[in-house]
């Protein structure tokens, strides 16, 4: 009985490195990039580092940087582990690490930040090693250097919250995902399961990146036979009892890992937040990485084209990314949490599929050079060479063009500020423009304290700020520095338990209201080993050895404090007089002489 001869397939499975084919010319070209893909990379691995680490000590913790230290005040290590703060929510894995800090080398901005300075620094290496299994050298190097200078990734590398780590094990955890149901590998198989668990338990919108890939996965495999062309394109080798197994240990660690949500729930702000048209413009800016309008629209058209040529050579990767987006809008939908309007929570609640976005320019930018080379003018290395330089020279002016140049300056003690972080259009300096979740106060050049503009200033090393209001929307600080150029510290007071504000119009303290202040003193004092505290620019005022140290500076105390204003249906600022100032004024003239500049804001004591 004879054999039936073999019907010749007509959909070759695309190998995971194959994303085009490839001329002679081109051929060589690309083993150019792959023999050399580490001399290539290094410089950018270095400016990524560079942009990561620059004046990074300098910085003061922020606005939500303190959501960890002041969760762990009164609280054990196994409800750092298992516990979250329902309004100020903050990983429980940043709150353990926190914990331990203060149990063994005390806080301090360095230590607190290390984790998520280490990840964004381990981004760099193991992701475009990662892309160049998948896609190759020449886009892995396009991919590392839109990496490396992606300003809303530098920012969360160096802001302590869970962010970066979050996009780090997430979009990690894909791609190993990826390679696993395409070769079959256990290696792969494990690192699908644990990183997908530390993801999970970092945030609980990670869970939707980590579990999306498994329902497409499973709609495919379960319409083997129906699709059999199109799954023959997908490339998945791994059996269906292989791919539950994983399933099952990967949802069960999920789940595991999303306790601590669970067990808090009904305390979350959810149901008080909706998207807005303006929140999706500026999270498709902060995306971009400038608010420069022709390159942002080039950035549009190589990340839409870049999407279709990967769901056409690579469907598995491609439909499995454009299945993410919806899972992330219909978590949206279905939770309306709080500040969902505004870009920079929508992003970094979604800050997983930045890498998602960046990988498809740098296919989309790599396919632009080809086209260049197969038609312009028929010289041979230096048509090839020139065009291979296109996709650098666009890395170059999102770089110049973006908000780096502008934030990164020295003295800039608040790159984490939403000032510059809610939004990349240049800082409009005849007033203050903040963009945070809740209203910013606007204040004119023209109402600056005329202390910050005295020209005897110049001789001043530094000013110390007291008190010290952590908030962005009520720290108007990062404005007045623009004009003295002083590096700053902020002050607070060991022995003082809370601020003794008083409303300066009683009128406008409504029934309900309350002060969004928060200050230094408000949770710093309550930790009971002070000699645990080695913050750099943070500074205890009645310390006066600590005081003397910093010889040249001067201390300014606020009389004054503008606080927003908080009632269930309208939001305003109000001002607000600081009542002890009186005791700190009378202890400071004893101490440091009378004081060097006063009027009815502000007393100013110069340390000699």
């Amino acid at each position: 009985m004879s054999k039936k001869p073999l019907k010749k397939r007509k959909t070759p499975i695309v190998e995971l490195n194959q994303v085009t084919p490839a001329t002679t010319e081109d051929s060589l070209w690309r083993s150019f990039f792959q023999r050399n893909f580490i001399i290539l990379w290094v410089p950018i691995f270095i400016l990524g580092t560079f942009l990561r680490l620059y004046i990074l000590t300098d910085q003061i913790l922020l606005d939500d940087e303190w959501h960890s230290v002041t969760f762990i005040i009164g609280r054990s290590l196994l409800d750092a582990f298992t516990s979250i703060n329902p309004t100020d929510n903050s990983s429980p894995l940043l709150n353990a690490y926190t914990m331990l800090l203060y149990n063994t080398l005390g806080l301090s901005e360095t230590l607190l930040r290390l984790p998520v300075v280490l990840v964004g620094l381990v981004s760099l290496i193991v992701l475009p090693v990662s892309i160049k299994k998948l896609f190759g050298a020449r886009v892995a190097v396009i991919f590392s250097a839109l990496l490396a200078i992606s300003p809303f990734l530098i920012f969360y590398s160096r802001f302590f919250r869970a962010y970066i780590l979050i996009m780090f094990f997430s979009f990690w955890s894909l791609l190993a995902f990826f390679n696993w149901i395409r070769s079959g590998h256990r290696k792969y198989a494990v690192f699908v399961v644990l990183l997908g668990g530390i993801a999970a338990y970092l945030h609980p919108c990670s869970s939707i990146i980590v579990i999306v890939p498994f329902i497409f996965s499973f709609s495919m495999i379960c319409n083997r036979k129906r699709t059999s062309r199109f799954f023959n394109s997908l490339g998945i080798v791994v059996s269906r009892r292989q791919f539950f197994t994983v399933f099952l240990f990967t949802a069960l660690l999920t789940a595991l890992a999303l306790y601590p949500m669970f067990a808090h729930l009904s305390e979350l702000p959810l149901l008080k937040g909706a998207i807005s048209f303006s929140g999706l413009e500026d999270a498709f800016f902060l995306l971009c990485g400038t608010s420069n309008v022709p390159l942002a629209v080039a950035f549009f058209l190589l990340l839409i084209g870049g999407s279709i040529l990967i769901i056409k050579r690579q469907p598995l990767i491609g439909l499995t990314f454009a299945s993410i987006i919806p899972g992330y809008f219909f978590f949206f939908l279905l939770v309306h949490p709080f500040g969902i309007g505004n870009g920079v929570v929508i992003l970094r609640y979604m800050i997983a599929t930045v890498p998602m976005a960046l990988l498809a320019v740098a296919i989309g930018l790599e396919r632009l050079c080809e086209r260049m080379e197969s038609s312009a003018f028929p010289a041979f290395r230096k048509r090839q060479l020139f065009f291979s330089l296109i996709p650098f020279a666009f890395v170059g002016m999102l770089l110049v063009f973006g908000p780096i140049p502008e934030i990164y300056t020295k003295p800039n003690n608040f790159t984490n500020h939403s000032a510059f972080q809610g939004a990349y259009s240049a800082p409009n300096w005849r007033y203050t423009e903040q963009h945070n979740v809740y209203p910013g106060f606007k204040l004119q050049k023209e109402q600056i304290p005329p202390f910050y503009l005295l020209p005897e200033l110049k001789d001043i090393t530094a000013i110390i700020e007291y008190p010290f209001d952590i908030c962005n929307h009520n720290n108007l600080i990062y404005f007045y520095q623009h004009y003295d150029k002083k590096p700053r510290i902020a002050g607070f007071c060991s022995n003082c338990s809370a601020h003794d504000l008083t409303v300066a119009d009683p009128s406008k303290a409504e029934s309900g209201f309350s002060l969004g202040l928060l200050g230094l003193d408000d949770f710093l004092p309550s930790y009971k080993k002070q000699d645990r505290l080695h913050f750099s620019k943070v500074i205890d005022i009645t310390n006066d050895a600590a005081l003397a140290r910093n010889h040249g500076a001067a201390l300014v105390i606020h009389k004054t404090l503008m606080a927003l204003n908080m009632i269930p249906g309208k939001e305003y600022f109000i001002m607000v007089h600081y009542n002890s100032v009186r005791r700190f004024v009378e202890k400071f003239s004893r101490t440091l002489g009378p004081p060097w500049y006063e009027d009815d804001d502000i007393v100013v004591f110069k340390i000699k």
